[in-house]
């Protein structure tokens, strides 16, 4: 005699094509208005499923009801016959009645629009998609292909509905994501509740549910009043994402081969929506580096490309950037009767961040470079906008200088950049220990004058890697004593050759921006 069947919970240890989906159900709120459109002008109007039959002599009219693309359409019509006179009243004018009954048309069309739209930002809202839909993607939907795959599960263990329950960020509620067999307003449903959601949570500790009758069902706090349920859960190989619910509408068991079926769908369904988020990653990676080399286009097109023309002055720069994007930047333009300003800059960080905060120094420097009569006035001003901007979170260095007709220099600098003046068999270092740009608001900087020779140059390095100490192939003796053997040079020549210092394996494995800026005064002619 074969031992009976446990009426009680039973817990399994963890160990599909494309479909149509059910035809839109006629609500009861779509009954009742038929109802009242017949008590009010004593026509009968019926909404069916499908398209208009192609034959039909008790038709009168009829408008389609178009739930939307993938959907089955239904018809609003009204037939001979109906309500007869004397029980409804006399009826209107079936011209007027139809001109009424197409607005109703109208009006369901657009609220199964609502649900259709409604059902795919749920699907799409599973794993952070757009929602917008990629042009050429022939594709279907997302929400399309999760359906198929529930309803070939739900079908192959003769299930009536399915529905997947996914966790939200903060994982405490699960919400309808997409369903098969259920109404469409369930999408429209509050999340619930995962601490008291038991069967779910027994789920996402790795097993799968079997309630086999409603007692059970209603112990374990099952989602839909069916009579028998299994949920088991939906993870990735490293976080579980939520639960896979497939409802029968009577009592019955689930064997182990059924299980183990429902199982295999919950993994096929993971991997829709890992797929997705892949697709979905990639999508951004390819927009992440169509932004960075425009970004990169256009801090290499914001650097000066020609040397300035002037009579008094031969000026010569360059940057190698650790990272496509970079906080580095030299900049220069004229002022006054033949004067000159050159500035280099540094900002802190590393890629977009000290990008966008060389973008804000290097604009400050052009905005207040006519009002500063000093460069430490300048300074002052770019340290107050930097302040502004990054409220002491990111810092930057700064070199600014003026150069007039006479060899005269007037500079000033902050943070971590190096100001020397090279000459033969001799150098001076020019720049004094400041604080950096955006540390203190309050922080006023000191000017510093000379006046440069012609078998002078005046040379300024931003703090790098291969740069902070002696004998590297561009530390500040090493610059200044090349610069000094070379100094019948031209700016050009002297800022190539400490460029060509740098081995290309140097320069490759440079973490940081590295910039050199040259100013050699020319001899009267």
């Amino acid at each position: 005699m074969a031992p009976p069947t446990p009426n009680h919970l039973r817990l399994f240890n963890e160990r599909l094509e494309t479909v149509d989906r059910p035809d839109e159900e006629v609500s009861g709120s779509v009954t009742d208005l038929c109802q009242a459109f017949e008590r009010a002008t004593g026509w009968s109007l019926r909404y069916v499923p499908g398209g208009p039959p192609s034959t039909d002599h008790d038709l009168l009219w009829s408008a389609p009801v178009d739930p939307g693309v993938g959907g089955s359409p239904g018809h609003l019509r009204i037939d001979l016959g109906g309500a007869e006179l004397g029980e409804s009243g006399p009826r209107v004018d079936l011209d007027l009645a139809g001109e009424l009954a197409a607005s109703v048309a109208q009006l369901l069309s657009e609220l199964h629009t609502g649900r259709e739209e409604l059902r795919k930002r749920e699907a799409e809202l599973a794993t952070g998609v757009p929602v917008i839909e990629r042009d050429g993607d022939a594709r279907p939907h997302l929400a399309e292909r999760l359906e198929a795959v529930l309803r070939g599960g739900a079908e192959a263990v003769g299930c009536h509905a399915a529905a997947v329950y996914l966790l939200d960020s903060a994982t405490t509620e699960l919400k309808l994501r997409a369903a098969w067999g259920l109404p469409r307003e369930r999408l429209t449903l509050a999340p619930r509740p995962l601490r008291t959601a038991n069967a779910d949570l027994e789920a996402l500790a790795g097993h799968a549910v079997v309630m086999k009758n409603r007692a059970v069902r209603a112990e374990w706090s099952a989602p839909e009043a069916a009579a028998a349920a299994v949920c088991v859960p939906i993870s990735s190989p490293t976080i579980p994402l939520g639960t896979l619910w497939l409802f029968s509408a009577r009592e019955r068991d689930f064997d182990d081969r059924e299980v183990n079926l429902i199982e295999m769908v919950a993994g096929r369904l993971a991997g829709d929506l890992e797929r997705e988020v892949l697709m979905r990653e990639g999508l951004q990676a390819a927009t992440l580096k169509r932004q960075l080399n425009e970004a990169e286009r256009l801090q290499e097109i914001q650097l000066p490309r020609a040397t300035p023309l002037s009579d008094c002055w031969d000026v010569d720069a360059w940057t190698i950037r650790g990272d496509r994007l970079g906080g580095d930047f030299y900049d220069w333009f004229p002022h006054g009767d033949g004067g000159l300003s050159v500035a280099v800059g540094s900002a802190s960080g590393h890629g977009v961040v000290a990008a966008m905060l060389a973008g804000v120094l290097r604009t400050a420097v052009r905005a207040h470079a006519d009002a500063a009569r000093e460069p430490n006035q300048l300074l002052d001003a770019a340290n107050g906008a930097l302040w502004q901007a990054a409220a002491g979170l990111q810092s930057a260095s700064l070199f600014y200088a003026l150069l007039d007709a006479t060899g005269r220099i007037r500079l000033a600098t902050a943070g971590d950049v190096t100001a020397l003046l090279a000459r033969p068999a001799a150098w001076q270092l020019l720049s004094r220990p400041a604080l950096p740009l955006s540390r203190d608001p309050g922080t006023h900087y000191q000017p510093c004058l000379h006046q440069l020779k012609p078998e002078e140059a005046l040379v300024v390095l931003t703090a790098g890697e291969l740069g902070t100490g002696e004998g590297h192939p561009l530390d500040p003796a090493t610059v200044a004593r090349l610069v000094g053997d070379h100094m019948a040079s031209s700016a050009q020549a002297l800022a190539a050759e400490l460029r060509a210092r740098l081995t290309p394996a140097q320069a490759a494995a440079m973490q940081h921006d590295r910039t050199l800026l040259v100013v050699k005064r020319r001899r009267p002619s």
